[in-house]
């Protein structure tokens, strides 16, 4: 499966740079503390430890492994002050599927629970980037609901908090996770999604 380029990473950090005449113009600092709550969808590409599937799965050479469907998101969080904030998470990635002959053949599903520190930038008005650092907990499940694998993991992200209505309340969150569960049947995830992210 193709990876993500780092260039579409470069691209929206140019993208929000490119207004230079703008940046730092209006920083809006006046961001009090506040509980926050979200969901998301994106596409994620996995890294699958190929030769271990297959010889759990009896996959032969010929086998492929991929993701089916998209990735789901919930999350809260709170903000202390401007600049940084806690956010717990989960994270769905969906079914994982072999392709083999004579056709494919559903093995697991994989989720994450994360927790991650979040720092803050407001750098032009009604536009705010954001990183996150910290971990998660990862499980994969058979069909029948059974653990087959689990651990931890470093995760972290960059995005871009747009504020489309002109208030805080309800923004479009649009961003970059890595999550890493270096596992027997997963090495890594990248996710580019887009969230809706309400403000209490």
């Amino acid at each position: 499966m193709k990876r993500y380029s780092k260039k579409c990473l470069l691209a929206v950090v140019f993208l929000v740079c490119g207004h230079v005449s703008q940046v730092f113009a209006e920083p809006d600092f006046t961001l009090e503390t506040h509980w926050y709550a979200g969901f998301g969808v994106s596409a994620s590409d996995l890294t699958f430890n190929e030769a271990n599937l297959s010889t759990m799965y009896a996959g032969g050479a010929d086998a492929s492994f991929r993701q089916g469907g998209n990735t789901f998101k919930l999350f809260a969080g709170y903000q202390f002050d401007p600049l940084l904030g806690v956010e717990l998470g989960v994270t769905s990635f969906g079914e994982m599927v072999m392709d083999a002959s004579p056709g494919q053949r559903n093995l697991f599903t994989a989720d994450a629970v994360y927790i991650n520190a979040v720092a803050t930038q407001s750098v032009i008005k009604n536009i705010d980037v954001l990183a996150k650092l910290g971990m998660s907990f990862w499980s994969l499940r058979d069909n029948d609901e059974n653990e087959i694998e689990s651990g931890q993991g470093l995760t972290y992200g960059v995005g871009i908090d747009i504020n489309l209505r002109g208030n805080k309340e309800r923004t479009l969150l649009i961003e970059w996770e890595r999550y890493n569960f270096s596992g027997v049947a997963l090495k890594e995830a990248d996710s580019i999604g887009a969230s809706v992210k309400f403000r209490f």
